[in-house]
């Protein structure tokens, strides 16, 4: 239902806006009267006449002599857009009631749902800062969680590093032929799961985690533009490896 009670104008420096509660347009002019002809016919009516005829329920809204609720001007600094752990809320200062969602747009969305009046002030915000509440907030999206790594098993592979340090050069094993590795790996898979050996004799460590070795070693390989699958047909001279072997 319209409701004369549903009008509002806000008195700018040069010109009236004025609108109303259900409706997205705005209507502006140098006077109060001629915003109210602008709304007119910016929800779609040319003449008052015609407006009178076809929608004589909002017409007579638009036009009534009753007084017309006054806002005060929206500023930049009334807009706030706050993030939460439940998502983003934002406001307009005055006007009740917050539009939420999962992001900045859906929040902008759901305040102008409640208030369509509203939505030419929304949908002029540019560079509204985001205002974090509760627990501090950081996107994440995309990057790399590295708290999915265990952290455990990392340290008999990082002894294996060392030792392996100890007994050739650091980084010794980026210049072993990838054959060695490949062959490498395979025995220490072979001495735990076939021969059910748990601890490399040369190292001390578990058979796994000097396979973990060897497989980085491949994997850096690959990730360097390497075809490794062809490792085991790669007959260059060895040269001793850094993991046991």
């Amino acid at each position: 239902m319209i409701s004369h009670l549903d009008r509002f104008f806000i008195k700018g420096a040069n010109e009236y806006w004025f609108f109303m509660k259900d409706f997205k347009a705005v209507g502006k002019g140098p006077s109060l009267l001629e915003a109210q002809y602008n709304f007119m016919q910016q929800v779609g009516y040319v003449t008052k006449d015609e407006c009178v005829k076809h929608n004589p329920a909002l017409c007579s809204a638009i036009f009534c002599s009753e007084p017309i609720q006054e806002r005060r001007p929206i500023y930049p600094q009334d807009k706030s857009l706050k993030q939460t752990d439940r998502g983003f809320e934002y406001r307009i200062a005055g006007w009740g009631a917050s539009g939420q969602g999962q992001s900045i747009q859906e929040a902008k969305d759901s305040f102008k749902k409640k208030y369509p009046c509203a939505t030419i002030f929304v949908d002029e915000d540019t560079d509204v800062q985001v205002q974090t509440t509760s627990a501090p907030m950081k996107f994440d999206q995309g990057k790399l969680d590295w708290s999915l790594l265990p952290e455990e098993p990392l340290e008999p592979v990082i002894r294996v590093l060392m030792f392996g340090c100890k007994k050739y050069a650091p980084d010794n094993w980026q210049k072993v032929p990838r054959r060695k590795l490949y062959n490498s790996l395979r025995r220490h898979i072979f001495k735990y799961f076939i021969k059910r050996e748990q601890i490399d004799a040369d190292s001390g460590e578990s058979h796994l985690a000097c396979a973990i070795c060897n497989l980085l070693f491949l994997l850096w390989a690959e990730l360097k533009g390497e075809k490794v699958w062809e490792s085991k047909n790669d007959h260059k001279d060895s040269i001793p490896c850094t993991a046991s072997n």
